[in-house]
This record gives structure tokens, C-alpha cells and sequence, in this order.
């Protein structure tokens, strides 16, 4: 069973809607934990309506009461209520999920996602419970707390980013010019060696990008819960990203021909 702790997205193209599509198509057993409901489409974010912290958090005990879960993917968390709900979640099964958050903060239109209160407990509680954090340049700069990040400094974000005590990261370059898209990762070692790489792939020109982020980290849960490592897992949803913006219409994000080798434990 895998997890994702998302906002609705009517339009399908982000949000819960999205990855349990992504979960499917890999095989797996997907459940939802709703923190928001929202009027959006490919265009923007109209609306945000946030569920309330403790509806969040007995979703979450409801869900992971029935046990098995092997992994979990957080998205707009749209509340500091809803974020210490996950950490409360996760602490009490913390040996068992693989924890991957995708720091949505602002909608590629400019419509505040998360408020302050909520990116200081990103910081302060969800940290040390991930094993990757996927920023676009944006959130990077959030978490950071820097008021902005050029391309070229994608990768010292990253860095730093483990520095200040995430375990894996990877700073998501779809947002950034240029005619190849690079995401920089780093995954911090058990000997405290950083493990640093890119994931590169020639830019592809399409229309239909809504949600690409949410979808990444989707298929990167996804292949952890299948038992890859992060590294095979990463490389694996940079695959399917590629694959869905080629065949370029809604539906088209799962895993499709390239299917992960590993089945779930």
C-alpha cells in the first residue's frame, strides 16, 4: 500500500487525482489523505478550501491503521495543522515508510499553497522524517530562505539543502531555460559522504506540463514502495516524466514501457 497526503485537483492533472493514477499504473495499491479541496485546471489555482489539521490527521491514522504501507508521498499540505499531522503520522511508523515530500508552496500561477507557520514545520519536523525533499528552484529558495536561486546555483541548493539536514534531495530544473532539462541531486551517505548527480533529459515542447512535479515525485514513491533504492527510484521517474511529456496528453504520466523490474514486498 502507498500514500499520498494531497489536495484535491478536480482536473485530474495534479494533485490526489493525479498520483493515484501514477500508483496504479505501477502496480500498487494507492490511498488518498485529503488536505484540501481546490478549484483548479491546467491554467492555475482558482480556489483553496484547506481540510481541517485534525480531519487530516485521523484520515491518516484511518488509513495507515489497516498497516502495510510502504511508502508515502506528501503534496500540498495547505495548512501547519496538516504538516504536523503527517510528522505525528510518520513518527509512529517512521521504520517502516519511505517518506518523499514534494514541498508544494505557491501554484505555477502565484497562489499561496502553504502559509510560514507551515514551511517552518517542513523544516522543523517533516526533515528528519524524509528520505527525499524535490524543490523546483522556487521552494529551494524557500527552504533556504533565500530570496531567489539562479539555475546555475541548482546544484550548491542542493547541497546545502543536505547540509542543513535532508537526507536526499533533488532540485527539479523543469522551471529553468534552457534547451536540457537537469535536476541536481544529492543523498546524503551513511559515512556522511554527499552522493551528488544529475538526471538529464532534452526539453520537450508541449502544452500539457500541469502537475509534472507532483507527478515525479508520485512515480519516485511509487518505485521505492517496488523496492528500488532512491537512486534507481529517481532515475525511474525521470523516465517516466520524459515518457508522459512525449506522448503529451492528459493520462499519459505512468510508467507505461518502462515498468520497474521490482514487485512490492
Amino acid at each position: 500500500m502507498v500514500v499520498t497526503v494531497a489536495g484535491s485537483d478536480p482536473s485530474g492533472g495534479a494533485g490526489a487525482q493525479a498520483v493515484l493514477r501514477v500508483f496504479a499504473e505501477h502496480g500498487l495499491y494507492g490511498t488518498a489523505v485529503l488536505t484540501a479541496l481546490t478549484v483548479q485546471d491546467s491554467r492555475g489555482v482558482q480556489r483553496v478550501e484547506p481540510v481541517a489539521g485534525d480531519l487530516v490527521g485521523e484520515q491518516l491514522r484511518a488509513v495507515l491503521g489497516e498497516g502495510g504501507v510502504l511508502a508515502m508521498k506528501t503534496g500540498m499540505l495547505a495548512s501547519a495543522a496538516a504538516v504536523d499531522a503527517v510528522a505525528d503520522a510518520v513518527e509512529r511508523h517512521e521504520s517502516s515508510i519511505s517518506l518523499v515530500v514534494d514541498p508544494v508552496m505557491l501554484s505555477s500561477s502565484g497562489h499561496p499553497l502553504l502559509d510560514e507557520a507551515g514551511i517552518e514545520l517542513l523544516r522543523s519536523r517533516l526533515r528528519p522524517l524524509a528520505c527525499l525533499i524535490t524543490p523546483n528552484l522556487d521552494e529551494a529558495a524557500v527552504l533556504l530562505d533565500r530570496p531567489r536561486i539562479e539555475p546555475g546555483a541548482a546544484a550548491d541548493a542542493a547541497r546545502a539543502l543536505v547540509d542543513a539536514g535532508w537526507a536526499g534531495v533533488v532540485v527539479t530544473g523543469g522551471h529553468a531555460p534552457g534547451q536540457v532539462v537537469v535536476d541536481h541531486v544529492c543523498l546524503a551517505a551513511a559515512d556522511r559522504e554527499i552522493d551528488s548527480f544529475t538526471l538529464e533529459s532534452p526539453r520537450l515542447d508541449t502544452a500539457d506540463s500541469h502537475g509534472t512535479g507532483c507527478l515525479f515525485s508520485a512515480a519516485v514513491c511509487a518505485a521505492l514502495a517496488r523496492g528500488n533504492d532512491l537512486r534507481a527510484a529517481l532515475q525511474h521517474a525521470r523516465r517516466c516524466i520524459d515518457h508522459g511529456l512525449t506522448r503529451s496528453r492528459p493520462g499519459a504520466w505512468g510508467a507505461g514501457s518502462v515498468w520497474l523490474d521490482r514487485e512490492p514486498d
